[in-house]
């Protein structure tokens, strides 16, 4: 069996993480899209064991968490009805830890309660403590955070307000202005919320 070199493995991830489709990284680098994949996957597994070794029992901490938006095949604007839940819209949880930036645990899946259930009680597997936790609104979070944690973290939603500027909406990516940002203390002391800045 042939096994890509190093080198070879280091120029793919590195081509992912740099944004790089599968398909332009196949162009770049010579080696078949399932190779990639392949690499890809392989290096996802490894990634969660080191995880899973390493970043547990971490003293309390200052901890924000977020959800980035990606897609699997098509957006949902091109879903059938014949197509199953496994593709269209995806959302990525992630916490980190405001001061050292470490990310502390992640979790895939739709935007919705099932999902932040299992990232809010897989961070606090990974916290010891009393942390202080910040999200956006969504309202799965209020839940999931008081299922994982109950009353032991200091929990604040950070609510921002925005406004789309004036020009014609386009196909894309289109800036907005942040027009307001104001913190709501769910559990927890606001006062140890006070030293946070965003």
């Amino acid at each position: 069996m042939n096994r890509l070199s190093t080198k070879s493995r280091v120029n793919i991830l590195r081509a992912l993480v740099e944004g790089c489709s599968i398909r332009s990284i196949e162009r770049l680098t010579g080696h078949h899209r399932d190779t990639i994949t392949r690499v890809m996957l392989d290096a996802s597994k490894k990634s969660k064991m080191l995880m899973d070794t390493y970043i547990k029992e971490i003293p309390e901490k200052n901890i924000q968490a977020d959800e980035l938006w990606t897609f699997v095949q098509k957006k949902d604007r091109y879903l059938t009805p014949s197509d199953n839940g496994n593709i269209g819209s995806k959302f990525i949880f992630v916490s980190i830890d405001k001061e050292t930036k470490l990310v502390l645990n992640f979790a895939v899946g739709k935007r919705d309660l099932r999902t932040a259930i299992v990232f809010m009680k897989e961070l606090r597997k990974r916290v010891e403590g009393r942390p202080h936790l910040t999200t956006d609104r969504l309202r799965a979070y209020e839940d999931a955070v008081e299922r994982a944690f109950g009353p032991n973290v200091d929990y604040a939603q950070l609510i921002k307000v925005y406004r789309r500027p004036g020009n014609p909406r386009r196909e894309g990516y289109s800036p907005v202005d942040l027009v307001l940002s104001t913190l709501k203390v769910v559990c927890g002391y606001s006062s140890k919320y006070l030293y946070i800045t965003y």
